[in-house]
């Protein structure tokens, strides 16, 4: 008798506790969200590459502070001035020059060591730049700024770095290596893809 009783109030709890309601609130785990690391070597430099645009200048580049290291070798226009249109609209004073890394020496004797910067200017005053990545680009490899081809017509926005050329070769050049495009409407230089670009090598010759 004394087992039947306490078999049933064994029943009884077990049934209890069966039927109580789980109070116990579920938590809801997220993953942590994976943060992008930041290259502040790389966001440094891309500002201190910058500080240079809107900035004016006098006669040569080499006056500013962020580029007093190179030599301004020089500039061209990357309008088509054969072009009424582009002569008389708001880019005819834009052109590219180019910078290059000297190296000295001794006192009175240094050598080129080729392309550091190429600036879009629009008169005196800075529009952009960039610096030149040389992969993939050969050593004696060439720099051109005129007579680059886009899909057989001359491009005043392109420059090149290409084979570098002979006068006993042919006149067209087809081993390009990298491209560059001054856009003047968005003010931005940009690396193209090379293909479809050509290079009358003897261009400006008269």
């Amino acid at each position: 008798m004394k087992n039947t009783f306490l078999n049933i109030v064994l029943i009884i709890l077990l049934i209890a506790c069966k039927n109580t309601p789980d109070t116990t609130v579920s938590k809801v785990v997220t993953p942590k969200e994976k943060s992008t690391p930041v290259n502040h070597q790389q966001t440094k430099d891309t500002a201190k590459q910058k500080t240079a645009i809107e900035k004016t200048f006098d006669n040569k580049l080499s006056q500013l502070e962020e580029f007093k290291k190179y030599s301004d070798v020089g500039w061209h226009t990357i309008i088509d001035q054969t072009n009424e249109k582009e002569l008389n609209n708001k880019y005819s004073n834009f052109a590219l020059h180019t910078l290059e890394t000297i190296e000295k020496i001794r006192e009175g004797v240094s050598r080129r060591k080729g392309v550091k910067y190429i600036v879009m200017v629009n008169g005196n005053k800075i529009v952009n730049y960039t610096e030149i990545d040389y992969t993939n680009i050969p050593k004696g490899s060439q720099y051109y700024i005129d007579g680059i081809q886009y899909k057989g017509k001359i491009d005043k926005e392109l420059v090149a770095f290409a084979k570098s050329w002979d006068e006993d070769e042919e006149e067209i050049i087809t081993e390009i290596y990298k491209v560059y495009r001054a856009d003047k409407e968005t003010g931005k230089i940009l690396e193209i893809p090379t293909d479809g670009v050509t290079i009358i090598a003897d261009y400006w010759r008269p």
